[in-house]
């Protein structure tokens, strides 16, 4: 079941962060680190109503944060709308769940939410070294925009977007 997190669950969400950061770092991917996300951020998320978990029984073991506020750098990708969208970030899936197709009913829950709001656009970013990222996105209609840099990344980051009429055809 994908619901809105709570703050009861800050201990389980940094629980995933913390996985997800072992796993990306093991593959050379530095994107995520002990300090960023950080918790303050989660709390954040979880006060804005914008972090949303997929639970298993009670407990949470995916989450994907889905907001209407995007960074400064954001501008400079070559967005296909300007207005009306979400953007999505720290999808993550707790390691003993991994393979079992839930970073998908993630984006899927995703793009209901934006449907049912009435949202134009989808932007999601991920850091170039993220080799699963891109391909996920791909798989979910998403496509590629440009690249930013940000954070003080050697690498870019990579600009994904779903344009929600051009995913009606889709479905």
């Amino acid at each position: 079941m994908i619901r809105l997190a709570n703050m009861n669950e800050i201990e389980q969400i940094m629980k995933i962060k913390d996985e997800a950061v072992a796993l990306m770092n093991g593959e050379g991917n530095f994107q995520w680190d002990e300090h960023y996300p950080s918790r303050e951020s989660f709390i954040r998320f979880i006060e804005r109503n914008e972090l949303y978990v997929y639970a298993s029984g009670e407990i949470a073991v995916a989450m994907i944060v889905i907001t209407k506020e995007q960074d400064p750098w954001y501008e400079s990708a070559s967005w296909s709308v300007k207005d009306n969208y979400i953007v999505l970030h720290r999808l993550a899936v707790i390691k003993e769940y991994h393979h079992k197709g839930l970073a998908v009913k993630l984006l899927e829950f995703s793009i209901d939410f934006a449907k049912k709001n009435g949202v134009d656009i989808i932007k999601a970013d991920t850091y170039s070294r993220n080799r699963r990222m891109p391909n996920l996105f791909r798989k979910m209609g998403f496509e590629y925009v440009g690249e930013i840099y940000f954070n003080q990344m050697p690498d870019p980051y990579l600009c994904f977007e779903l344009v929600l009429d051009k995913q009606s055809s889709l479905t």
